[in-house]
């Protein structure tokens, strides 16, 4: 016989999506780091257990529609594997935004300014791409994949040669 499906009424539905959103929000902040249940119930100012409870609920929905994977019992990450997702090298201009290249398409992607996350010039990263406006292919940095490493560090405190 079939297991019985827990009742769930529209209002609780509504507000567990709503915490659900706040999780990615909160998760998204920090995209390689793994949290417990606890840490993302703190990290949302949810605090009460009743509160946590409700956390532990929109996890699991967050799960079954695969926004988060879950690494080792009890450990969540955010899900990088999402449709839409590319991957390339980065290209910086003078006023701070970017263009990444990626192999397959003949356009490079934008990504303004705002959206390169910590990634420096000749990474490789992977981006979120959309439509803004009708115009052409914009992205935003998801996790920068690879730093390159011939970077030049200066020391300030014996001079400049």
């Amino acid at each position: 016989m079939p297991k019985k499906r827990k009742y769930i009424s529209q209002k609780n539905d509504h507000k567990i999506v709503e915490i659900g959103r706040l999780i990615l929000r909160f998760m998204n902040e920090n995209s390689t780091k793994i949290y417990n249940y606890k840490q993302i119930a703190d990290g949302i100012d949810y605090k009460n257990p009743r509160q946590r409870e409700l956390v532990i609920q929109a996890l699991h929905k967050l799960q079954s529609s695969e926004r988060i994977k879950e690494t080792e019992k009890g450990k969540y990450i955010i899900n990088l594997n999402i449709a839409g997702t590319l991957t390339g090298v980065i290209d910086f201009n003078q006023s701070g935004n970017a263009y990444v290249k990626v192999e397959g398409l003949e356009d490079d992607v934008f990504i303004h300014s705002k959206n390169v996350k910590d990634a420096l010039q000749g990474d490789k990263v992977l981006i979120v791409t959309y439509t803004y406006k009708g115009k052409k292919l914009e992205g935003s940095v998801l996790e920068v994949l690879e730093k390159i490493k011939n970077r030049i560090c200066w020391n300030f405190a014996n001079g400049c040669p």
